[in-house]
């Protein structure tokens, strides 16, 4: 029921803050920084090129911690509101579930966008593959594969040239 209303609450928010945007005008900017909050963890990025952001997050949910490094490439960084991207995520998982602990990886890859509605303030989605490989602490594999991800959330930019 949680993740229903969540589902909810961002088919419902996203198209209308897209329309509610209407004047923000920002960019994503070469040496600009950003903090977030994702629908489950916080995230921070630094651009280091004029396309390339790379960016740390912290994830949690039901007894799983991610901790993940991410390499965004955006396409039209110079776009007045709304820039796509591309990314490559890194990331280390523990869970502690009905007395199940381990840890594990996942590596994957999304395509998202970033729509700013004020100056400073965006929303963010992406979503794409990822692959997983989670062990029990007994080593026993947990859950070995290819699954589907998204992330959506809400970013604070500054700085940049």
């Amino acid at each position: 029921m949680k993740n229903l209303r969540r589902r909810i609450f961002l088919l419902a928010f996203f198209p209308l803050s897209m329309s509610l945007g209407g004047t923000a005008r920002a960019q994503v900017r070469p040496g600009g920084k950003s903090v977030g909050i994702l629908s489950n963890g916080i995230t921070a990025n630094f651009m280091v090129g004029p396309r390339w952001s790379v960016g740390a997050q912290v994830q949690r949910q039901s007894g799983v911690w991610v901790y993940g490094l991410r390499q965004r490439r955006f396409f039209n960084p110079g776009a007045p509101r709304t820039n796509f991207f591309f990314a490559l995520e890194e990331n280390l998982v523990t869970f502690d579930v009905d007395d199940i602990q381990g840890r594990g990886w996942t590596a994957g890859a999304s395509v998202g966008l970033i729509h700013f509605i004020t100056p400073r303030l965006a929303l963010e989605i992406d979503a794409g593959p990822a692959y997983l490989d989670l062990a029990e602490s007994t080593g026993e594999v947990a859950n070995r594969g290819l699954e589907f991800v998204a992330n959506a959330g809400i970013g604070w930019y500054w700085g940049g040239r």
